[in-house]
């Protein structure tokens, strides 16, 4: 794609390309409380600057599961030919350098996920605020599982959680 169609397209910093991970889950269990889950050893909404987490719960195995979406952001573009309408958005990390990135590719394994104005507008969110953390994790946790989100299975802070387990009137323990 030509230079200025690549900006338009895979803007920087707001382009995140990454991918889905597990790494703990939580059973029920009568009696204990989920009031300091920030502070738990193993804290299931750890974040930085490369990852968004969220927590997914799954109402026949009364089972929540912790996910993060890690991700690098489109740091510039890149062109190693020299057709003018062959640049691509690329990752930079100081380990790897610069990485091409084909979004049309099908055989990326990683996610190219852009700040979306429809699902903002659907879902009540401040368009002003699109490109913050706190909505490009609610973007990342709904496109995850979009109905798990819709049913408001899908967590994406610890206020949330603690919120649901006192609805349900049950307790969790992480195992």
């Amino acid at each position: 794609m030509t230079f200025k169609n690549c900006v338009e397209n895979f803007p920087l910093n707001d382009t995140l390309v990454g991918n889905y991970n597990s790494d703990q889950s939580f059973s029920i269990s009568v009696g204990e409380s989920v009031d300091n889950i920030e502070k738990w050893r193993d804290n299931p909404f750890w974040e930085d600057n490369s990852s968004y987490a969220f927590v997914t719960y799954e109402p026949f195995d009364n089972e929540f599961t912790c996910w993060s979406f890690l991700f690098d952001r489109v740091k510039g573009y890149l062109n190693e030919t020299d057709d003018p309408d062959n640049f691509y958005p690329a990752t930079y990390s100081e380990d790897f350098g610069w990485t091409k990135i084909d979004p049309f590719d099908p055989r990326l394994e990683d996610q190219v996920t852009l700040p979306d104005d429809e699902l903002a507008m659907q879902l009540g969110w401040p368009l002003e605020e699109l490109t913050t953390d706190k909505y490009r994790r609610e973007q990342v946790a709904y496109l995850f599982d979009v109905e798990s989100y819709l049913n408001g299975y899908t967590f994406t802070s610890p206020e949330a959680i603690k919120k649901f387990v006192k609805s349900k009137n049950f307790r969790m323990n992480a195992e």
